[in-house]
């Protein structure tokens, strides 16, 4: 009979950490840059910058942003780099990945951005080098906000960049991006504790059955 209480107790901890609901949980750091450029790698590319003063007008409770001044005719890209880390059993969810886009210097061509392998915009797989001529115009000038929903994180290690493709002669301070997040769903810490205590019970069942 306490063998039989025992069982049903444990399938019903089974049972609340599979019901339970993962919660959203954003893997880039940093993406405010209110800790300057930590966190990030940057390949400037014929470019000077680093995270400073956002900009008038952008997103709500934002104050930083990462700008860059382009020297003429570099007409190359600046890459902005962070390795995420997803662990666990199960590939995470879908991400939702958004950030915010200001450009002062109306001929600012564009960007892209790597994650999952793949560049966004073009066939290139290698998270160093956009595919050249291959980026997303911007929609205006000014701040504008961009989201795409992307396939899931692989277990282990995801790279992501964000690749900004200046104009021939770019301003000072041809773009900032700020607000860079890229939202996925984990399972909930209490459903891994209901996972780990159901194991726990199964297994000192087993050491308590005779024979």
């Amino acid at each position: 009979m306490h063998t039989l209480k025992a069982l049903l107790l444990a399938a019903s901890l089974f049972g609340g950490a599979t019901a339970a609901h993962a919660y959203p949980m954003d893997v880039i750091a940093n993406g405010d840059f209110s800790n300057g450029s930590t966190g990030w790698d940057v390949a400037p590319n014929g470019s000077t910058g680093g995270a400073t003063t956002a900009p008038p007008g952008g997103p709500a409770g934002i104050a930083f942003a990462y700008g860059t001044a382009f020297t003429p005719n570099t007409g190359d890209f600046v890459y902005l780099t962070q390795t995420i880390m997803a662990t666990g059993n199960n590939s995470f969810s879908p991400v939702n990945l958004s950030f915010w886009l200001y450009s002062n210097d109306p001929e600012f061509d564009g960007f892209n951005f790597f994650l999952n392998g793949q560049w966004q915009v073009g066939t290139g797989t290698s998270p160093t080098e956009a595919p050249q001529d291959d980026y997303i115009a911007p929609t205006k000038s000014g701040w504008t906000e961009y989201n795409y929903n992307l396939p899931n994180l692989i277990i282990g290690s995801n790279t992501f960049v964000i690749a900004l493709a200046p104009a021939d002669y770019g301003d000072l301070y041809s773009f900032y991006v700020t607000d860079i997040q890229a939202i996925t769903e984990a399972p909930e810490p209490a459903s891994l504790a209901l996972l780990g205590a159901g194991l726990l019970l199964l297994g000192l069942i087993r050491r308590r059955k005779p024979g």
